[in-house]
């Protein structure tokens, strides 16, 4: 995977525009765009008084679409591997798939389902697939730099 570490900040006056951090959100999704890439934002921050002056940064990736992995459609998230990211790295979920209604979101780092290591994306592909019907799990994720854990009921 060629995916280069990008981050992007902004500080700006906002009394018209609107949030810095979703400035600088689609500046990130417009980069990628141009190289016919999607954005994959691992970590927002912003700091100063919303609507007045704020500033705001993004890390992010630029994603090729042949380096997604799909998991099943009730599952509905679309991972990739990073080469600096240990685990899967979400890309998007479907809100009404059972990742979505458990809160996964964009940009979460997926490091462990059913209490099995996940190193990338395929290994959280393969574990998915492996999920009976009726089955709870339980998924470890990180979310900013920050530990939490959501349950998916298949």
């Amino acid at each position: 995977m060629r995916a280069a570490l990008r981050t992007a900040t902004l500080l700006c006056a906002l009394s018209i525009a609107g949030c810095a951090t979703q400035m600088v959100q689609q500046q990130a999704r417009d980069a990628c765009e141009k190289q016919g890439k999607r954005a994959l934002v691992i970590q927002s921050e912003h700091s100063g008084i919303p609507l007045l002056i704020e500033s705001a940064g993004v890390t992010y990736y630029c994603v090729r679409p042949e380096d997604v992995v799909h998991t099943r459609e009730t599952f509905g998230v679309d991972a990739v591997s990073m080469p600096d990211v240990a685990g899967a790295a979400v890309l998007s979920v479907v809100p009404a798939s059972l990742a979505g209604k458990a809160g996964v979101t964009n940009g979460d780092v997926v490091y462990e389902y059913a209490g099995r290591a996940i190193a990338n994306a395929g290994e959280l592909q393969q574990a998915v697939a492996d999920s009976a019907a009726g089955s709870q799990v339980q998924i470890k994720l990180r979310r900013n730099q920050k530990e939490t854990a959501v349950s998916v009921q298949f």
